[in-house]
């Protein structure tokens, strides 16, 4: 009776508790923005209007997945890089994905690539954080994922991933990868980065990327009444799941409730 109650117990203070410290948290960086348009395209095209407008779209896919989602900007406005980088630091996320579009002086160059940090290939004038060093391994893991998903969903040609110390992947405290969606200074580039479906197939991508590689927690409880109490006492060890899904509506056997009890003691 004593684990009964106290079992009981548990599941009403997680369903009347805040327990969005529980999710995933990615923190979304649309490159540029106010005074800084960044890169400028062909026909006018300004880099850091379609930087928030495919973030946006990345923050609601997202969201739709499970995921808490948060931004360093989500309207026009200028941040110095080191402005961003402390957002993210005191947020603390699990990943980092930074957003922008490319140029280039030959304007034939079309298709997408991921920056990363390494490690391997040290620049003394561009020191990186320490942990940056250190998260060399996942980082590669998170822009090889992003840039995968981000061709098959559009069918950009895959420029590949680059090993960079560019300040948003070299000066944090957790894996991060910045996509060049991209090339505004390619004609047909610029032309598919108007486009609004192009965009979401874009935003659709990075996020199905940072999906494989951050996946959610017992992704059919998305969306369920009880999901937040089920993640809450998986982190205590009182549930478990099956891998990927928990199955919240099947019936609860005799001897998992039976299990459930004992490891509440």
């Amino acid at each position: 009776m004593k684990k009964l109650a106290i079992f009981l117990l548990l599941s009403f203070l997680t369903l009347v508790s805040p327990l969005s410290a529980y999710a995933a948290t990615v923190m979304i960086d649309p490159g540029h923005g106010g005074s800084d348009p960044g890169a400028i395209g062909v026909t006018g095209l300004y880099e850091k209007e379609v930087n928030l407008a495919i973030s946006l779209m990345v923050r609601e896919e997202l969201a739709n997945k499970g995921y808490r989602v948060l931004m360093t900007r989500d309207q026009d406005v200028a941040l110095s890089l080191q402005e961003r980088i402390d957002i993210a630091n005191e947020a603390m996320p699990d990943i980092l994905a930074s957003i922008h579009a490319n140029s280039f002086r030959c304007p034939y160059v079309s298709g997408t690539l991921v920056f990363y940090y390494d490690q391997r290939y040290p620049l003394a004038s561009y020191p990186a954080s320490e942990a940056m060093a250190r998260l060399t391994p996942q980082s590669r893991a998170l822009a090889q994922s992003i840039l995968e998903e981000a061709v098959k969903a559009t069918g950009m040609t895959n420029r590949g991933l680059m090993e960079s110390s560019v300040y948003m992947v070299r000066m944090g405290s957790f894996p991060s990868a910045l996509i060049e969606t991209a090339f505004l200074s390619n004609r047909e580039d610029e032309k598919k980065l108007r486009d609004e479906q192009f965009r979401l197939k874009m935003a659709k991508g990075i996020a199905n990327g940072i999906a494989k590689y951050l996946p959610v927690l017992f992704s059919d409880t998305v969306g369920h009444w009880a999901r937040e109490s089920i993640v809450h006492l998986h982190k205590l060890g009182i549930v478990n799941g099956n891998g990927e899904y928990f199955f919240p509506n099947r019936p609860l056997t005799r001897a998992e409730f039976i299990a459930m009890m004992d490891r509440s003691d």
